[in-house]
């Protein structure tokens, strides 16, 4: 049986310890991953820092506490951000061991955080290599890392995020939106259960983590913490997909994080080290517009990233039985300062005082917070002036993904099939195409491959980022659901036709459509046999599919011919696609294509009318045209002498042009010079319809062969007369 919720909120005491207090220089160090790191979704990488030449260099939480201590007059001798941006408790527990035989099985990941300290875009470029010098493990160059453990007196540790999510049982968790109660209750018991035993295999090697580092120093002042919540404005959002139409019965999300905290929690009691809690969710919940300015990114920008580091030293340095006894009962101060007082409580057992001021408590946190709680965390101290150009409002995670995706020995490609996938798994079944890209991506490979192409050139960024600008509007991020992100997204991608071609030509140039061309072909053309066969586009993008367009499409769908037509369409793209990399949008893919392949399109648009004026089809394509004029002008039905007449005209009407070949290939010129011109995009994806520009009349010229033309034009008068009485 796995713990409760309210079992994981248990807080554990600390240890006493022989001395807690810190009294003498301090030699500071932090061991954690991208969050301790400091990843800023504004600059795009980590912000690692350093005390160097007397200046503190980083804008991550570790460097702002290192401020901190010098503010308050803490004498710091040293600091160093040991953080790596993407890690696991294994690879930090090989460089603490400085274990060579595990770093070359981690090679991929010494990559990884080499090719992100090399990246051009880096601000902190070089941060790691200037202290893995060559980067090479048999020279050594890694043994650096548990010198500065050794060496540190004060060590704050955060990890333990990676571990969890990347083995978080993404498959079943997508699959509960479309269980019915009683099953979903089930998996949901299945998924804590697992989520339990993922977290005790973390909470042995974490426990293994710390004895190590004790053992390579027995008497620096260790602090783990906890993290704040991951992606904070989507709190709601996993839930309610979880849920959809249903009250949340249980919330998983808070779940795994409820986890995530615990694993910190009883890491740290059962090695004897102190544990803070650093997220103060309240505070964090009212002001994560501050805190955490982008709604896509995993955690907090820079000022979240000071307010951790402001309550992690309050923590450390309040005198804890004054501030209990006293200064809580003070209504003047806990307004300026406090917004949740079992935020200050709760955890003032698990961890010892470390810092000793001069001040006291009140005038301490003045000291930190400013004015009140939010004074300082709002002014840039002096680091984020000299980093202000860089920290203007924007999303910029893509070159980091990409990394990350490429190096990273993580199920990324598993995972984004698996999503994929699950996004229609209650009709998968009827969709060959998802069967297919299923099949596809079994490789995890080429699912990394698939994935690449979206983050390059920080296209993905600027989706993304209109995409939040349209969820701030009208919306105070308290109610960010799956419905109203899907439906914002489809918007966004209904009113932004450059923005998002500009993404799906990143395929084109990519070597994955040379390298898998018959698969690729493969699925497009399942693809759109999905969308002319099922409803995969009311599904996806609310599409209204009305009677209309279903009877055109499935009429279309029977026709030999026009398969054939869809076959050489996507093979020609395919065959082409560097030249159409090369466009601004669909439209104009569009406008080319025809052009370059006029003639072969009019052969097709004869083999089209050949089989749909044959013989054995004529008649079947005569009701078809009867019943979408029905359609179109919303009539049940004609009088039987009207329709009669009707039936005639348009099978005299096709049988006249297909005797007369040479006039009906002047018409399908006229056609495809007007049908390149027409928004296949919009006339998808609008929400409002555009009236068709196309007439019957614009395919008629009298100057072909004035006879046939008259008897074209008089048939079609005849059925709008007709039409007109019904």
């Amino acid at each position: 049986m796995h713990k409760t919720s309210e079992e994981l909120k248990k807080y554990f005491k600390a240890e006493n310890h022989d001395k807690s207090i810190i009294d003498e220089e301090i030699n500071y160090i932090a061991i954690g991953d991208y969050f301790a790191s400091g990843f800023n979704s504004k600059i795009g990488f980590n912000t690692n820092g350093m005390l160097e030449n007397g200046v503190i260099s980083g804008v991550d939480y570790p460097s702002f506490f290192a401020s901190e201590l010098r503010n308050n007059n803490f004498r710091l001798n040293s600091f160093y951000n040991l953080s790596i941006p993407s890690t696991n408790i294994d690879f930090i527990l090989a460089l603490v061991k400085n274990d060579k035989k595990e770093l070359h099985k981690m090679e991929n990941r010494i990559d990884l955080l080499q090719s992100i300290d090399w990246h051009a875009k880096n601000l902190y470029k070089n941060y790691f290599t200037n202290l893995f010098k060559e980067w090479n493990i048999g020279k050594n160059d890694f043994e650096i890392y548990r010198r500065y453990i050794k060496n540190a007196n004060l060590i704050t540790i955060t990890l333990g995020f990676e571990d969890l999510f990347f083995k978080l049982p993404f498959e079943k968790i997508f699959k509960l939106s479309k269980l019915e109660k009683i099953a979903k209750s089930k998996i949901i018991n299945e998924v804590c259960n697992e989520i339990q035993s993922i977290a005790t295999n973390i909470i042995k090697k974490y426990q293994k983590l710390i004895w190590e580092i004790k053992s390579a120093n027995s008497k620096a002042k260790i602090v783990i913490t906890n993290y704040i919540k991951p992606l904070l404005y989507l709190d709601h959002f996993f839930d309610s997909f979880i849920w959809r139409d249903e009250a949340i019965k249980f919330n998983l999300y808070d779940y795994a994080f409820e986890w995530l905290n615990y694993i910190a929690k009883i890491v740290a009691h059962n090695c004897k080290v102190n544990f803070i809690d650093i997220y103060d969710e309240l505070y964090w919940k009212r002001h994560k517009n501050n805190l955490c300015e982008n709604i896509f990114s995993l955690f907090c920008t820079e000022r979240g990233y000071k307010k951790v580091a402001f309550d992690l030293f309050a923590k450390l340095a309040l005198k804890k039985d004054e501030f209990i006894a006293e200064d809580l009962k003070n209504e003047d101060f806990t307004n300026k300062y406090i917004d949740y007082q079992p935020y200050w409580t709760n955890d003032i057992n698990s961890y010892r005082q470390l810092f000793k001021s001069e001040l006291s408590n009140q005038k301490l946190l003045k000291e930190i917070y400013g004015e009140n709680k939010n004074f300082k965390i709002l002014i840039y101290s002096p680091i984020e002036n000299k980093l202000s150009n860089h920290l203007a409002s924007y999303l910029n995670i893509s070159d980091y993904l990409d990394l990350y995706i490429r190096f990273s020995d993580s199920d990324i490609g598993l995972i984004f099939k698996n999503t994929l996938l699950n996004t229609f798994n209650e009709i998968n079944d009827k969709y060959k195409s998802i069967e297919l890209i299923k099949n596809f991506l079994n490789d995890n490979l080429l699912g990394k491959k698939m994935l690449l192409p979206l983050f390059k050139q920080n296209k993905i960024d600027k989706i993304l980022f209109i995409l939040q600008i349209e969820l701030t509007k009208n919306n105070d991020f308290s109610d960010i659901d799956y419905l109203y992100l899907k439906n914002k997204l489809v918007k966004i991608i209904r009113n932004n036709q450059n923005d998002i071609y500009s993404i799906f030509k990143l395929f084109f140039s990519s070597g994955i459509i040379n390298e898998k061309k018959s698969e690729i072909k493969d699925i497009v053309i399942s693809f759109v046999k999905d969308i002319m066969n099922t409803n995969f586009l009311e599904h996806f993008i609310n599409f209204k599919n009305d009677y209309k367009f279903k009877i055109i499409k499935e009429y279309l769908s029977s026709l030999k011919s026009f398969e054939d037509l869809i076959d050489f369409v996507v093979e020609n793209i395919i065959n082409y696609s560097s030249g159409y990399s090369k466009l601004s949008n669909f439209d104009e893919l569009w406008n080319i294509f025809i052009v370059k392949n006029k003639y072969k399109l009019l052969a097709f648009l004869h083999r089209i009318f050949n089989e749909i004026s044959n013989e054995e089809n004529i008649e079947k394509t005569t009701n078809f045209l009867m019943e979408t004029i029905k359609i179109s002008r919303r009539l049940q039905s004609f009088k039987p002498n009207n329709e009669r007449i009707i039936k005639t005209t348009i099978f005299d009407a096709l049988s006249l042009l297909k005797a007369n070949p040479i006039f009906l290939k002047n018409c399908f010129q006229i056609l495809l010079k007007d049908v390149k011109n027409i928004s296949l995009y919009n006339l998808f994806l609008k929400e409002k319809k555009s009236k068709s520009k196309l007439k019957l009349r614009h395919f008629i010229t009298l100057n072909n062969n004035f006879i046939i033309s008259i008897k074209i034009i008089k048939a079609f008068n005849l059925i709008k007369k007709l039409i007109k009485k019904n």
